[in-house]
């Protein structure tokens, strides 16, 4: 299931950490609503794994600077997906009641002025997609017990993008993962700020083929880590 939520800016300028801006509009949106009773579910305080990803629509023509980014025009296209049906009405119900209401961003503010449930994509007995990135794929590792994020740029990527599939979708039989490929075909690096930290991240088109009960939690709730910050939602180019 995926919503899209378009926002009108007042001016064109917002910061280079703007998922930020996104999370901070649904963790007040979870306080407000229903007297803050699902807040804790989403966000108690750790890094557990949400059922949603979402990626941010710039205008084009947007230029970005160090810190800030100058948009081509003054709205935001912000895409929700998720696979869990309860999910989906919490963010309906969350958006409908901040529709019209400025939400204050640095040196800017952003109004929700549509919302929408895009159709949904069937894949009843797909093996094989084709996909492009609409957020960045954000690929977490554990090394020396270190965190560190690694991107198309390092020769274990491929490996550390399955490792992660396993870590995510624990909940899928073991037998999902089987015959499971990842290829990228015009990726990228690319340097993404979240939450003042730099983190490194990949853009661009793959293929991907599979167990379909995989693919589907692939398409429905992001490929990576951190997809319910803003990275990892894909889209469908071709399928077969």
């Amino acid at each position: 299931m995926r919503i899209s939520a378009k926002f009108q800016l007042k001016n064109r300028e917002i910061q280079t950490d703007y998922r930020r801006a996104i999370l901070a509009l649904l963790k007040t949106g979870l306080s407000n609503y229903s007297s803050g009773e699902f807040y804790h579910e989403w966000y108690d305080g750790s890094a557990k794994e949400k059922s949603f990803c979402f990626s941010v629509m710039l205008p084009k023509g947007s230029a970005f600077n160090k810190e800030t980014i100058c948009l081509g025009d003054t709205w935001l296209h912000i895409t929700f997906s998720t696979s869990d049906h309860r999910t989906a009405m919490l963010l309906l119900n969350i958006l409908q009641e901040m529709k019209g209401t400025p939400f204050p961003l640095v040196h800017n503010e952003m109004t929700l002025i549509s919302i929408a449930m895009l159709p949904e994509m069937i894949l009843p007995t797909t093996s094989k997609i084709y996909l492009r990135m609409l957020a960045p794929l954000c690929v977490r590792t554990f090394q020396e017990e270190n965190r560190q994020y690694v991107s198309i740029q390092h020769d274990d990527f491929v490996k550390q993008v399955c490792d992660q599939l396993k870590r995510r979708y624990r909940n899928l039989p073991d037998n999902a993962f089987d015959g499971f490929c990842f290829m990228p075909i015009d990726m990228k690096k690319t340097v993404i700020t979240h939450y003042d930290q730099k983190i490194e991240c990949t853009l661009g088109s793959a293929f991907i083929s599979g167990d379909p009960r995989l693919l589907k939690a692939i398409y429905d709730n992001g490929l990576g880590t951190r997809c319910s910050a803003g990275f990892g939602l894909i889209d469908i180019i071709r399928q077969e």
